[in-house]
């Protein structure tokens, strides 16, 4: 699964693009998403691979290999950490909620490798 987000200054919030992909890279099935709220780069992204989580997890997917292209948050996983921040709360509900998919991986991906994305919310085209 690959997602990516963008965040929207004026909007105050971001929108997020999941897609998953087959083992011959078609494209099975996709969702955007909208969160309120102004969270700092990291924070988005870890927002969207929660939210990716629960939606992959209500659709019982498993043996999914996740692509991130935040390595702050792909390193943030590694364990769970004691902390207070925002960022940290976020990264270890990310932990709990990987534990329904044992056999996947996290994975860093260059952000030139990922795709750019595009799509509209409430009339705003967006590329990220």
């Amino acid at each position: 699964m690959q997602y990516s987000c963008c965040n929207f200054a004026r909007q105050q919030g971001f929108g997020m693009r999941f897609c998953i992909r087959n083992e011959q890279g078609s494209y099975v099935i996709a969702k955007t998403a909208w969160q309120k709220g102004p969270p700092n780069p990291e924070e988005a992204e870890a927002w969207s691979l929660l939210h990716a989580l629960s939606w992959l997890k209500d659709r019982n997917f498993q043996n999914m290999d996740f692509l991130l292209d935040c390595k702050s948050v792909v390193d943030g996983l590694s364990k769970t950490r004691k902390g207070v921040s925002d960022i940290q709360n976020l990264l270890n509900k990310c932990i709990d909620a990987l534990r329904y998919f044992p056999s996947s991986k996290v994975s860093l991906v260059r952000p030139q490798a990922n795709h750019i994305c595009s799509y509209s919310y409430k009339n705003i085209t967006v590329q990220c």
